[in-house]
């Protein structure tokens, strides 16, 4: 269904002979595809060697440098907080990734004037990565289902996105040994990724 919206609007363009407007579609249906292959590679592929050990705090300080402006620039407030170093086994580039998934959903679903929180901590089972943000959060039905493909809260379906970038942080977690979990603050949100520790 997610798939035919956009392929039936890029039909209608292209037999109208609008070639411009069509290529919003056709990137639309690229990000999708592109984003179930990935998802699909990850569930084939599962975790086959060993990962090396990553500092999560430097995943996080870089992708919060690189969307820090885009946060201020939309009147909302990203900070971070870290643990002493913490380490996971992993692949940095998919873990940014994963970071960078929860915070376009904090972009995509709360208002201007909205703060968010990266979190790093120690647990007594390994690590949490955590996104938290005040906005309005999800009903706590919906909380079990937001990792699902394609998934959407009735309430966000007017927002872009296409329901595939939690099931994606919920790949990147699984091919990682972690597991996701999504908390309603009322208001707000929290989603963490729970680590195994690296050793």
């Amino acid at each position: 269904h997610d798939l035919r919206i956009p392929l039936t609007r890029l039909q209608q363009k292209l037999e109208q002979g609008q070639l411009a407007e069509a290529q919003s579609d056709t990137n639309a249906i690229m990000d999708i595809v592109g984003s179930l292959l990935r998802i699909t590679e990850l569930e084939e592929d599962g975790r086959t060697r060993i990962l090396p050990l990553v500092n999560l705090q430097d995943v996080v300080a870089g992708v919060a440098d690189a969307y820090r402006p885009i946060f201020e620039e939309g009147a909302r407030n990203l900070i971070t907080r870290n643990a002493a170093r913490v380490e996971v086994r992993g692949d940095a580039q998919l873990l940014s990734q994963l970071l960078s998934n929860l915070l376009e959903n904090v972009l995509y679903h709360t208002p201007a004037g909205s703060r968010a929180e990266v979190g790093v901590d120690a647990t007594e089972t390994g690590i949490a990565l955590s996104v938290t943000d005040n906005g309005p959060g999800v009903p706590d039905i919906e909380t079990d289902n937001i990792f699902a493909r394609f998934h959407r809260v009735q309430t966000s379906r007017a927002t872009t996105g296409h329901g595939l970038g939690l099931s994606l942080v919920k790949a990147i977690a699984a091919y990682h040994g972690a597991d996701c979990e999504a908390r309603n603050l009322m208001p707000g949100l929290v989603v963490t990724v729970h680590f195994p520790a690296g050793d």
